[in-house]
């Protein structure tokens, strides 16, 4: 999937999403954004964006965040970002606390990946603990199996296969199956599709809570 691919995704998604390049520059912002931190993509699309939300996590402004967050060092050194808790500036100028899942999207030609952040509110009171998926309400009523929605929710922690089927105590070869198997009902191709579609249909939501042994 192209990022003007998976943009189009995330423009319904019901979370925010918002996506940099790796000079920090934001290059996507959808309505789920504006609705949590109250910028129009007109406001915010093309400005640098520790310049917008001026990121924080528990210990207060971030020191080096316009050098590049924890989520864009990974980024650039090709490794999986770790979800989190964040503080970040609302246009009112007030602080809301939010919990972030990034992801690295790959850029197209010759351009450089993308960082994909997906957000929601978080509790009033901020917890210790980092941020990871969990179950939608509706996932009952989907067309994944059980197993199928615990293979995808380690994906969405961007977790490799290997690492799943220690936790789940598989034959990798099963893991590859469920993921085979769950991308082909979410009509989708990739891992990443496979979320955004999960997203979209409320399999998986952004839940509060504390992300196991898997960082």
């Amino acid at each position: 999937m192209t990022p003007d691919g998976l943009f189009g995704w995330l423009t319904s998604a019901p979370c925010g999403a918002f996506a940099v390049s790796l000079d920090q520059t934001i290059v996507f912002w959808n309505g789920g954004a504006r609705a949590i931190l109250g910028y129009s993509a007109g406001r915010v699309v093309g400005l640098k964006c520790y310049e917008v939300m001026a990121g924080a996590d528990d210990s207060g402004l971030t020191p080096d965040c316009a050098g590049g967050c924890a989520c864009l060092r990974y980024a650039r050194v090709g490794m999986v970002p770790a979800p989190t808790d964040m503080m970040m500036r609302c246009a009112s100028g007030a602080r809301k606390l939010v919990k972030v899942q990034p992801m690295v999207v790959s850029g197209v030609g010759d351009s450089g990946p993308l960082v994909v952040y997906l957000f929601g509110d978080a509790p009033g009171e901020s917890r210790s603990g980092a941020v990871h998926w969990e179950l939608g309400q509706r996932s009952s009523e989907g067309p994944l199996t059980a197993r199928e929605i615990e293979v995808l929710r380690y994906l969405a922690l961007g977790w490799d296969v290997a690492h799943i089927a220690t936790e789940l105590g598989l034959s990798p070869h099963t893991v590859r199956n469920h993921s085979t198997n769950l991308r082909r009902k979410l009509d989708v191709s990739s891992s990443l599709e496979a979320v955004m579609a999960a997203v979209r249909l409320g399999i998986l939501t952004l839940e509060a809570g504390s992300s196991g042994d898997g960082s």
